[in-house]
Formats: C-alpha cells, sequence, structure tokens
C-alpha cells in the first residue's frame, strides 16, 4: 500500500488541508444529526425505543423484564471467570480505591468574628450512571475506574448500562467486584439518553460517567446532555441544585499535570 505523503510546503497542501477538514466535519456531522435521532426518540417513547435500537443495533431481543441483568446471572458470572482473573480484577479495585481514598473530601465549617457560621459542607451524590462500551471486545477496567471511585465518594446507587457482548462475564464480574448496584444490557447512545432522562425500566440519575472511546459517546454528551467545562469524576463535591433533565456528565481526562489512577 503506497501512503500518499503532503508537506506544508507543497502547493496544494492549502487546498488539502481544506478537503481532508471538510470530509471529517461532514462525517461527524452525519453522526451527531443520528444520535440527536435516538436520544429524542429514547427521551419521548422510552423503553420502547431502547428495546428497538437493542435489535436494530445490537442484533439481540430484548423485553423490559430481561433488559436488566439478574443477580442470578452475575453470580453465574462470577462462577465462569478464571480465579487467575478475579483475582487480578480485585487487584486493581483494591488499588483505585486506595488512590480514591485519598482524594475524598470532608466537610468543614467555622464561625467567623462577625459570629456568622461559614463552610463547605461535602456530600455524595445519591444515583450516578456509569456506561461500559461493548459488544465486539470487554473493558472490565472501564467498569473499576468508573465505579470504585463513586462508591469511595459515597454514592447510594451506581447504575450500569452496556450492551454486553460476547464475553460479558468479565464484565459483569468487574461489576460485582467495584460494587454495582444495578446493571442494564443496553448499548450506544440510546442507552446515555436512558440514563439522562430515565424510561419505565431504567432510573434517571444525577451524573454519568464513561470512557470517551467513540464518537457516538460525545454526540451523546454534546447534543442531549449539557456538561460542565471541567467536570470532575464522582468524588464528593457540594451538592448543588441539578437541573432535573440534566445530569453532569463526566470522565477520567487524560491530564499532563494531573495525576492518574493506578489500573492494575
Amino acid at each position: 500500500m503506497k501512503i500518499k505523503i503532503v508537506k506544508t510546503t507543497d502547493h496544494d497542501y492549502k487546498s488539502f488541508l481544506t478537503r481532508l477538514l471538510q470530509r471529517r466535519g461532514n462525517r461527524q456531522g452525519a453522526v451527531e444529526k443520528r444520535v440527536g435521532e435516538i436520544v429524542r426518540a429514547v427521551e419521548r417513547k422510552g423503553d420502547s425505543a431502547l428495546l428497538r435500537y437493542a435489535q436494530m443495533f445490537d442484533r439481540v431481543r430484548l423485553t423490559r423484564a430481561t433488559m436488566e441483568v439478574k443477580p442470578g446471572e452475575i453470580e453465574k458470572a462470577m462462577t465462569s471467570v478464571p480465579a487467575k482473573d478475579l483475582r487480578i480484577l480485585r487487584m486493581a479495585a483494591r488499588r483505585i480505591g486506595a488512590f480514591h481514598r485519598r482524594q475524598v473530601q470532608k466537610s468543614w465549617g467555622y464561625r467567623d468574628p462577625l459570629g456568622m457560621l461559614l463552610g463547605q459542607r461535602i456530600t455524595p451524590l445519591g444515583r450516578v450512571g456509569v456506561y461500559v462500551p461493548g459488544g465486539k471486545a470487554s473493558y472490565p477496567s472501564t467498569v473499576l475506574m468508573n465505579v470504585v471511585p463513586a462508591k469511595v465518594a459515597g454514592v447510594e446507587e451506581v447504575i450500569m448500562t452496556s450492551p454486553i457482548g460476547s464475553d460479558g462475564a468479565i464484565i459483569l464480574a468487574a461489576a460485582r467486584i467495584a460494587g454495582v448496584d444495578r446493571i442494564f444490557r443496553i448499548g450506544g447512545a440510546q442507552a446515555i439518553a436512558a440514563l439522562a432522562f430515565g424510561t419505565e425500566t431504567i432510573p434517571k440519575v444525577e451524573e454519568i460517567s464513561s470512557s470517551p472511546r467513540r464518537s457516538g459517546w460525545f454526540s451523546a454528551k454534546s447534543i442531549s446532555i449539557p456538561s460542565p467545562g471541567q467536570a470532575r469524576f464522582f468524588c464528593s463535591r457540594t451538592r448543588a441544585p441539578i437541573p432535573s433533565t440534566s445530569p453532569r456528565i463526566c470522565f477520567p481526562k487524560p491530564s499532563t499535570t494531573n495525576v492518574r489512577p493506578p489500573c492494575a
């Protein structure tokens, strides 16, 4: 395969770059348009839209009764995963937890010379959502890196959505080790929308976290759910009013200045 080499000194460099950027923009625009349609459908039709998209995109026929992973399925997954892999998952969870326990903030207060009580109250979120990509590959590290910090922060309930592909046992095992409360076998932008707006089966959450690997995830984030410019992880924070239809979205963000937690 012959690779074309383009130099900034070429006479047609600017026109080539323009064409390249336009091609990228057209594709992204098409993705955002499609994702927008999915998000609006889930907001309006709830579970019926989720079930239709599960069959359309994941080639799986679900019902409201089978959408949520049952405890028995999780226990079966735990027994099917090799003991060596379970040890690795548990070790990773312990190390991630040890790191994030050092980040937990505490409430504080004092009374100033004027007699006014000042301070900061730190409270964990009540319910958060975690989206785990799947289908063609499995990402147990995404489960651990998103769920463990939430549990360390004291989040009451963690809801996980994932298409859970053929190697779903390792994902379910990671979820059990990390402390996920409920798991739904829904993927894609429709899963993000379900967590944001809530459906008849999937409860609405206050914050959503995931690994930003796919353009569809970014599109769902930018179209359906406004988020702050510098969203933080699931660490405890000062509770503030959150618009009922706009839960915050955040994900581990690579940085040259921030210390990154260990994976394993």
